[in-house]
């Protein structure tokens, strides 16, 4: 059974250091995607105004939504800035901000409910693509998304001049075409990619979470296997301590029969060399006894 459990071992170890590298990879890449996220938060000047009216702990917009995997760099070109605001309801604090103006673009956002955002036949609005679990953030995003709509592709002339006025297409790679105009993206340095990663860091989250209970089950496993092979050791050396004494007990009656197999020997040896003796004692008695009745006779025919 000895093998058997340290295969077992073996195993369960091999698969507990996977999940452990799995996990660590997984940590890595989420420390690493967290470290590039704190980064596109990192003007100074901004930092000190959000401190100074005690708005930097409160969640980033970009931290809120959930964009449908390839419509980021969309939402990223018509937000652009916006993607940083921070929710402010408070009408005493607006006026304070207002009449202290952050030193670099900000938005502030205050909670708002959600309506109906108008239909345009044929298109999807880009608003659909979001998902939001905190209505003040839908508000909002209903608001400073209404009229813009997602394309798969860039509309044509007779298209473009069909649109309402203020209505805005915007395709994948977030152009932006309306009636009278296009306006090409360029990508942010600054911006680029925050919503991708957000949404990777969410599922990487996820994946943490569920993997931790993985990892619990497989270090379980693993502790149970370890259990089980320390019983069978501590059981197996008893057996080979018993082994050891039923030897020593062995050899101590081998060498008993040994000594009374000599002793048997010697009884015999002597046992035959009496038997010797007195067969010749009988040999000489009868010889004897022949002597003794010829001498009887003689004696009688001397008388």
């Amino acid at each position: 059974q000895l093998p058997e459990l340290e295969n077992a071992r073996r195993t369960a170890q091999e698969k507990l250091d996977a999940q452990q590298r799995e996990q660590a990879g997984l940590e890595s890449r989420l420390a690493t995607l967290k470290q590039v996220q704190d980064q596109v938060e990192s003007n100074a000047q901004i930092r000190e105004w959000l401190i100074k009216h005690r708005l930097e702990s409160l969640p980033r917009l970009w931290q809120q939504v959930r964009v449908e995997v390839g419509w980021e760099t969309a939402f990223e070109a018509v937000l652009r800035e916006k993607l940083h605001a921070v929710e402010v309801s408070q009408p005493e604090l607006l006026q304070r901000m207002l009449e202290d103006a952050p030193p670099a673009k900000l938005s502030v956002y205050a909670s708002a409910t959600a309506t109906q955002d108008l239909a345009l036949e044929g298109r999807r609005p880009l608003a659909s693509l979001l998902a939001i679990h905190d209505e003040a953030v839908r508000g909002v995003m209903q608001d400073w998304l209404h009229g813009i709509y997602a394309v798969e592709r860039a509309p044509g002339p007779g298209d473009r001049q069909a649109l309402p006025p203020g209505v805005i297409l915007v395709s994948r790679q977030g152009h932006q075409f309306s009636r009278c105009a296009v306006s090409f993206h360029a990508p942010d340095p600054g911006d680029t990619g925050i919503l991708a990663r957000q949404r990777e860091i969410e599922d990487l989250s996820a994946q943490l979470r569920e993997r931790e209970e993985t990892l619990r089950q497989a270090r379980t496993e693993q502790h149970v296997v370890e259990a089980a092979l320390g019983g069978h050791n501590q059981r197996l050396t008893t057996l080979r301590q018993e082994a050891a004494a039923l030897k020593q007990r062995l050899h101590e009656q081998q060498m008993e029969s040994l000594r009374l197999s000599q002793g048997l020997e010697r009884f015999q040896e002597r046992s035959r060399q009496i038997q010797l003796e007195l067969d010749e004692i009988s040999r000489q008695q009868a010889a004897e006894r022949a002597s003794q009745t010829a001498a009887e006779v003689s004696l009688a025919r001397h008388q």
